[in-house]
């Protein structure tokens, strides 16, 4: 992969939530899969997953889980927890998840959770390739 993927918040499938103005996924206060997807095949290499999102309301004491999984079996290959007073409430910030595939990985999704009453909106998911940086003296 030589160029970043993007997927739009509302075209990402998921399990709690609902897609507003066109291209945002929105929180509806049900604990469960906010997003997750977008099942596509990676090459090895380290990759950055990049989730646009913003707090809606004020911040509560819990944590958004964000998690990298690959098949066969939903193998974890990265996972990080944000509490929800992090996430910006003006703007959308982006919540970056570093990863590293060992070998070309399929299905891969980028999975959302949400607990029971918290309100967020996905604007997007950027997956970005890393690339080595070569150094001279």
């Amino acid at each position: 992969m030589t160029r970043y993927r993007r997927f739009l918040g509302s075209e990402l499938p998921n399990a709690v939530g609902r897609n507003e103005k066109g291209s945002l996924r929105v929180a509806d206060g049900q604990e469960g899969h906010l997003s997750f997807g977008p099942y596509i095949t990676l090459e090895a290499g380290d990759y950055v997953a990049g989730i646009y999102m913003r707090r809606v309301g004020p911040a509560k004491p819990a944590n958004i889980t964000i998690d990298v999984v690959t098949d066969p079996g939903e193998i974890e290959v990265a996972h990080l927890n944000i509490p929800h007073r992090e996430i910006l409430d003006k703007v959308a910030g982006i919540v970056a998840v570093p990863f590293s595939l060992y070998g070309e990985a399929s299905n891969l999704q980028i999975r959302v959770f949400v607990p029971a009453g918290i309100m967020i909106e996905i604007e997007e998911l950027v997956i970005i390739p890393m690339r080595a940086r070569r150094w001279t003296a």
